[in-house]
């Protein structure tokens, strides 16, 4: 079969709902962990260069970068520290309307195999780091006010140079994905500033400073969107919402979620 289009033209004719010569096989390779086991010498080097560990695995590319920065407005007065106390991460950050705390509990499982043991070419990607999440930065009702602060002043800056560059190494291989898509507010409460549990509490008991709270997050995120959109001339842009591991009810879903 003589295919007439290039990768990157077949990848997004069926990103965009068309339909494709082939059906797209693409290797995800995105940290030590998730690589193929045996690789040539030359793939290993530390920093692992992942477009040429998928271009030597074959197939389809989907080629994540992440070029957007995100920071604070100058004179918002919001300042972030992280530091190690007693093997716990504290997290702060420090607004004019109150301050945002969280720890971070890391635990260290250990791999199972010998790195002497393992055959040339097999990566070993050392001990898995579990971090956890033991004490989340909304403690009280207080805490919103904070937190809508900091997305109020939040800006976001591009880097143009990145995705041209990427776009030019990956060529008509596959397709460049802008991995910096902010996740939804329900999302981002639930997993990283409140917790499921005082969330459904808090949504039940002060509804309306919740749901003020995941608007302006919202608004935000199509700040974020329409950014990466207008100016970057990479075609995919790639979030992370993984509600479906939260637990949350079908309700909550509709109400809060597919809306944004």
């Amino acid at each position: 079969m003589n295919n007439t289009l290039t990768k990157r033209e077949n990848l997004l004719k069926i990103l965009q709902h068309g339909k494709g010569e082939w059906i797209p096989c693409c290797f995800h390779s995105a940290n030590a962990r998730n690589i193929p086991g045996q690789l040539p010498e030359r793939l290993l080097h530390e920093p692992l260069n992942f477009l040429a560990i998928s271009k030597y695995m074959g197939g389809d590319i989907l080629h994540e970068i992440s070029p957007v920065k995100r920071s604070f407005r100058s004179g918002a007065g919001i300042t972030c520290k992280s530091y190690v106390d007693d093997g716990l991460t504290i997290n702060e950050t420090k607004t004019p309307v109150g301050s945002l705390r969280s720890i971070v509990e890391t635990t260290n499982i250990p791999s199972d195999n010998d790195v002497n043991d393992l055959p040339p070419g097999i990566t070993d990607v050392g001990p898995e780091a579990i971090r956890t999440i033991s004490s989340y930065s909304v403690q009280n009702i207080d805490n919103y006010k904070t937190l809508r602060y900091i997305y109020e002043n939040m800006e976001f800056d591009i880097d143009i140079k990145a995705i041209e560059a990427a776009l030019n190494n990956v060529g008509n291989d596959g397709v460049v994905v802008i991995n910096s898509g902010m996740p939804s507010p329900l999302y981002s409460l639930i997993d990283h500033f409140v917790g499921l549990e005082k969330f459904i509490y808090d949504l039940y008991d002060y509804p309306e400073e919740v749901e003020k709270t995941m608007t302006v997050m919202a608004e935000k995120s199509y700040e974020c969107y329409q950014l990466i959109a207008s100016s970057s001339p990479a075609k995919i842009i790639r979030c992370t919402e993984d509600l479906d591991v939260k637990m949350i009810s079908p309700d909550l879903f509709a109400q809060y979620a597919s809306p944004v």
